[in-house]
Formats: C-alpha cells, sequence, structure tokens
C-alpha cells in the first residue's frame, strides 16, 4: 500500500486499505491515521466512517465511535452493517 500511496496520494482506497491491514496488525494508531485520512480525501466515505467507529468502539473512545457511525448512517442508512452497528451504539432504534 506504501507504494500505491507514493504514486497516488489522493486515492483513498489506499489510505482505507492501509488502515485496515495497519489495524489486523496492531498498529491502531496508525491504522486511525490511515482512516481519517480517507475520510480527509473523501467527506462522504461511508466505509471509512464505519471502520473507524469499530475502531474507535475498540479503543474504547465511544463518543468518537457513536459519531463516526451516525455519519455512515446518514451516508448509507440501508447498508445493514452501519444500521446495526448504529442501532448497537443507540445511534438510531
Amino acid at each position: 500500500f506504501d507504494i500505491l500511496i507514493a504514486r497516488a496520494p489522493k486515492f483513498p482506497e489506499a489510505h482505507l486499505y492501509r488502515a485496515r491491514a495497519l489495524q489486523q496488525q496492531g498498529n491502531m494508531k496508525k491504522a486511525l491515521a490511515g482512516y481519517s485520512q480517507a475520510i480527509r480525501l473523501r467527506k462522504k466515505y461511508a466505509q471509512a466512517y464505519y471502520l473507524r467507529a469499530l475502531l474507535y468502539e475498540k479503543m474504547f473512545l465511544e463518543d468518537e465511535a457513536r459519531k463516526d457511525i451516525a455519519k455512515a448512517y446518514r451516508l448509507k442508512p440501508k447498508n445493514k452493517k452501519v444500521l446495526a452497528k448504529a442501532k448497537a451504539l443507540g445511534v438510531v432504534k
């Protein structure tokens, strides 16, 4: 992913996929930065908001998780995973 990002730094998917890989390796801080960069590059990136919400939840940052899942839900209200997490976090009923 680093090579792809070096060649196309404004490609939000590259930042998202690198963030997912970093999260799987246990590097939560860098993963968080990657999700945030993907969101900066694409303001309406529901998947990035959703994945960052999951990471915030793992980091026990519930308020941040709720904010991100609320944004993901506004962008993709029919997405089953987003809806389930929004309900679980009390964002929607």
